[in-house]
């Protein structure tokens, strides 16, 4: 771990509560990667991405985490609120021109209440 102003062991009370709830049981594997200040304190990964494989979890895996982006965005744009980059006002399309047309986003199909 980098040594920063974050309490090393607090970290590693983080990492060692993950474990143990992977060893519990709770779920499969985990790949944390934590921050402070810009800097990255711990990235590690734990447990097993693919259990019936027996893969074990690697710090580049990638997850399917669904409905929980909603969370991070919300978390990143009253951050973005906080520093003064934007306002609850601000329309999306002021930051990404792209979602002026945002038919090129959906595939239809997928959304059988779009019309």
């Amino acid at each position: 771990m980098t040594q920063t102003s974050v309490d090393d062991r607090a970290v590693e009370r983080l990492l060692n509560s993950v474990r143990h709830d992977i060893d519990a049981g709770q779920y499969d594997g985990a790949v944390l990667a934590l921050a402070h200040r810009g800097k990255i304190i711990a990235h590690e990964a734990i447990g097993q991405t693919d259990v019936d494989a027996g893969r074990a979890a690697q710090t580049d895996d990638v997850f399917r985490i669904l409905s929980l982006t909603k969370a991070f965005t919300v978390a990143l744009v009253f951050r973005a609120i906080d520093a003064g980059l934007l306002s609850l006002t601000t329309n999306v399309v002021e930051i990404i021109p792209e979602f002026r047309s945002p038919d090129r986003f959906l595939n239809k199909r997928d959304c059988p209440g779009f019309r």
